[in-house]
């Protein structure tokens, strides 16, 4: 494997553990915005 090829392996790995993070993150920030929705008596407010 030339060092290209490795910086190239390392952006990729980065890339997918960031939009993993952001996943997670979004994934939560869903959840909490259906919790707050249910909490309103079923009326969204946003």
């Amino acid at each position: 494997m030339t060092s290209h090829q490795a910086m190239w392996m390392n952006v990729l790995q980065r890339f997918l553990i960031f939009n993993l993070r952001g996943a997670v993150e979004s994934t939560r920030l869903a959840w909490f915005l259906q919790r707050l929705i249910k909490q309103k008596d079923g009326i969204a407010v946003i």
